[in-house]
């Protein structure tokens, strides 16, 4: 064997090739038969090697000792069941259901109906019946008729009669009398009293409102009549002691104590079945009652014959099946008179077929089916141009109507002599122009004159240009250019000191102010003769009369200030002027 993949590859005694089998033998055949490994294990029922299924009989994976179903489901999911064969597929219609699909038959018949009630049975359900019931003669639903005071109707509120009378104050029918204000019957305007007499015959007095009546009872008595209260508490009584106070005089009493309930003095009371006594041997109760067919202790019940709980004498007789149209629920015996409804709803009724659902039963239904929009038994409805039909040859509508001059189907337009689409009696003259500026955007017809804005946009202006564009037109424009800031036609604008102008010689500001001696701008100082910067006024209030202010020296001059150096004025003293000068120079540097 030449295959290097062969177990006896090169092997000079046998020349087949042999391989390892799945059990790692030369030339092996596998598993051994019917077994699933090299341990000889067989496979089970779903061939899983070593499992414990045993069995597995429709073959569907599921071991039978779990499998829910041995055997196939049918459509409707039964376990070897029949399929779709009944009524609803896989189920029968439900009872007292109409269809395979839950609904039940409503108050007028129709299955699936949404009507809930149809109590007077007029085929009109109860949710839009006007009225369940019947009019009655007065036009009311379910009215007595005509049985009040006045037929249809009662007597009206406030009236006493049909004539429309009111009662008078006595309670007469269209009596007369205004007003009884003591309601003593009387007519005020001829009572003697208008009020009340009292018991003492006084007109509305107090009445008997003393003990007496008309007086007070008299200190100790216990009545009008000199009578004092006895053991009893009666008054003028002859009871002279009542030991246990039940109101019987002791000298009367048949128990002076208490007698229990049994009526015995001083006793025990209802300790019995009975209260007093026991309940007799053949009775049900303390009062002698025995029970009677149903059971019930004094009972009237002779008899039960069908033992349904029911006293023969109570039995009703009627129809007890809950899905019969005629089910009385009040009924205790069954009578066979149970009725069901029709196709068309009808208890009792003979209809076997209402395939449309329309409440009219197929042999007598003229339209077996759904009559169309158009009135046509199961015809296609309004497919047509004008729902049930075409447009009317000439016609441009359903309306009947016809296209005018201007094409306006229906329309009164009688001519279009120019044949633009207006109407000739609706046409507008005007200016058509667009870029005219009275152009006319109502205008269907060229007329009249157009006029066109000129430079400065006014509509029919002569203006022929304006070249700087400031709205002034050219052959009135004074400065072609523009104004600057100080009114100069191309002018270069505020650029001088003053803004428009510049400063007037020998002013020192712009508003024209002058320096004063100091030269100081709109200052004071009118005099400044030794020209030192310091106003003369002021020099002389620093230094005094005869003297000025040296700023060279911080002195004033014309005074030896040697003998009083403190006094810079020269006036003789030392003061508050002296301290202010050397406050003025303080802190400055001095000559040398």
């Amino acid at each position: 064997c030449e295959d290097l993949s062969a177990c006896n590859f090169a092997d000079p005694f046998n020349n087949s090739c042999l391989y390892f089998d799945a059990c790692g033998e030369c030339g092996g055949s596998g598993y051994p038969e019917g077994t699933c490994d090299c341990a000889g294990t067989p496979p089970d029922a779903l061939g899983i090697c070593g499992g414990s299924c045993s069995e597995d009989l429709d073959g569907d994976g599921v071991c039978d000792v779990i499998d829910p179903c041995i055997g196939a489901l049918d459509a409707c999911g039964v376990c070897n069941g029949p399929g779709e064969i009944y009524d609803c597929g896989c189920a029968d219609i439900p009872e007292c259901d109409c269809d395979c699909n839950g609904n039940v038959l409503d108050a007028l018949g129709v299955c699936g109906g949404s009507c809930g009630a149809d109590l007077d049975g007029d085929g009109i359900c109860d949710n839009v019946d006007s009225c369940i019931g019947e009019l009655d003669a007065c036009g009311i639903c379910n009215g007595p008729g005509e049985v009040f005071d006045c037929g249809c109707a009662g007597i009206p509120p406030g009236d006493c009669d049909c004539a429309g009378n009111q009662l008078d104050a006595l309670g007469i029918c269209g009596g007369i009398c205004a007003q009884d204000l003591d309601g003593d019957g009387i007519c005020d305007d001829a009572d003697p009293c208008v009020g009340a007499v009292d018991a003492c015959g006084i007109c509305n007095g107090p009445g008997a409102v003393f003990d007496c009546g008309c007086v007070g009872i008299p200190v100790g008595d216990c009545d009008c009549n000199g009578n004092q209260l006895d053991a009893l508490g009666v008054c003028g009584g002859p009871c002279a002691a009542d030991a246990d106070g039940d109101g019987v005089c002791d000298d009367v009493d048949d128990c002076v104590g208490s007698p229990d309930a049994c009526g015995v003095c001083n006793g025990p009371g209802e300790v019995y079945d009975c209260g007093c006594a026991d309940i007799p041997d053949g009775d049900c109760d303390c009062s002698g009652q025995q029970p009677d067919a149903l059971g019930v202790c004094g009972g009237a019940c002779a008899a039960d014959t069908d033992g349904d709980g029911v006293c023969d004498t109570d039995e009703i007789a009627g129809c007890m099946e809950t899905c019969a149209c005629n089910y009385d629920p009040d009924a205790t015996d069954e009578d066979g008179s149970c009725l069901y409804l029709d196709e068309v709803g009808a208890c009792g009724g003979t209809c076997t077929a209402d395939a449309d659902g329309d409440g009219i039963c197929d042999d007598v239904d003229e339209c077996v089916g759904t009559p169309d929009a158009c009135g046509v038994c199961n015809g296609p409805g309004p497919i047509f141009e004008c729902g049930c039909g075409p447009i009317s040859e000439g016609d441009c509508d359903c309306g009947g109507n016809q296209l005018d001059a201007v094409g306006e189907c229906g329309g009164d337009c009688t001519g279009d002599a120019d044949g633009d689409g207006v109407c000739d009696s609706e046409e507008v003259v005007g200016c058509t122009d667009p870029a005219a500026c009275n152009f006319d955007e109502e205008a269907t017809e060229a007329g009249g004159v157009c006029f066109y804005a000129d430079a400065l946009g006014i509509c029919g202006g002569s203006c022929p240009g304006d070249a700087d564009g400031d709205g002034i037109c050219d052959t009135e424009d004074t400065c072609f250019g523009d104004l600057d800031a100080c009114g100069v036609c191309n002018g270069p604008g505020a650029i001088y000191s003053c803004g428009c102008a510049d400063i007037e010689p020998g002013a020192c500001d712009c508003d024209g102010n002058m320096p004063d001696a100091i030269g100081v701008c709109d200052g004071e100082c009118e005099a400044d003769e030794n020209d030192n910067g310091i106003c003369d006024a002021l020099e002389e209030t620093m230094c005094g009369p005869g003297t000025t202010w040296d700023p060279s020296t911080g002195l004033c001059t014309g005074v030896d200030n040697s003998t009083c150096p403190t006094d810079l004025d020269g006036d003789g003293y030392t003061g508050v002027p002296d301290l202010l000068i050397f406050l003025s120079q303080f802190s400055t540097a001095c000559a040398e």
